[in-house]
């Protein structure tokens, strides 16, 4: 059980409600409940490069931003970028790097970045990961719509990323429409190339998104995403307060469930 790192996404995910503009004292509040519950990172927001129209600061994710919020120290921060707004014409377009990742991770406060990636911008996107490590950020390939994907396809992209600086592959099933025994077939692809840690991002289109979480572990995933309520696009996503308590029961420590009650009522 000390080896599962539970990510919650409530702000970044839920942000699609409302242009990620979420009131700065809840959400330091809910970084103190996280903190409280004993999840390890919370992906705070996206880092988007344009913005039409009015997005709130989750949006970005700036470091002036995390910089003005009271993160707990036990608390990791992640945020997550789309590779679509570093490729271009299926080239890597450099010049936005600076904009995006503008400081080295020993000045910020992010310590993972994420990159949601479709399957046919993989290898076009490679660079940012040599970028990020140099950085000294850890870094997550996230594979979009899993579902979508065969096995063939998920062995091809754990073979090109095994050769990269990427340092987990999550994936993320968009459609909510996998079943536990399909989590371990959708592992079982991975494995086969990649030796490095796995995380899974399950939507409850089906309300399987808790099972289908509490399966990966069965198949030796140990990154776990969650969000309070499930707040997400569509159905929503495994519940924080569902997978808090399934984490917790290995646990000897006591886990006070107020003040996340207190949040979700927030």
């Amino acid at each position: 059980m000390n080896k599962l790192i539970h990510l919650d996404c409530s702000l970044r995910d839920g942000g699609y409600y409302n242009n990620w503009d979420f009131d700065e004292q809840l959400i330091n509040n809910y970084l103190q409940v996280l903190s409280n519950i004993g999840v390890d990172y919370c992906e705070i927001g996206f880092r988007f490069l344009k913005n039409a129209g009015f997005k709130g600061a989750c949006a970005f994710t700036s470091e002036e931003f995390l910089n003005s919020l009271e993160i707990p120290k036990n608390l990791n921060i992640a945020v997550m970028l789309n590779a679509s707004d570093l490729v271009h014409n299926n080239e890597f377009n450099y010049d936005n790097l600076n904009e995006l990742i503008p400081v080295k991770a020993k000045y910020s406060r992010v310590k993972l970045v994420r990159v949601a990636c479709h399957t046919e911008d993989i290898n076009h996107i490679l660079p940012l990961f040599n970028f990020l490590d140099n950085y000294g950020y850890l870094s997550a390939y996230n594979i979009t719509q899993v579902s979508e994907n065969s096995s063939e396809d998920l062995d091809k992209i754990a073979l090109t990323l095994s050769s990269s600086k990427v340092k987990i592959i999550y994936f993320a099933d968009s459609l909510g429409s996998l079943a536990p025994h399909q989590i371990r077939e959708v592992a079982s692809s991975i494995r086969k190339h990649w030796s490095g840690p796995i995380g899974i991002h399950a939507h409850d289109n089906k309300g399987l998104a808790l099972s289908n979480t509490l399966e990966a572990i069965n198949s030796n995933i140990t990154w776990l995403d969650s969000t309070i309520t499930g707040i997400g696009r569509g159905p929503g996503n495994a519940k924080t307060e569902e997978l808090v308590i399934e984490l917790n029961k290995e646990k000897k420590n006591k886990l006070n469930l107020v003040p996340l009650i207190k949040i979700i009522n927030e």
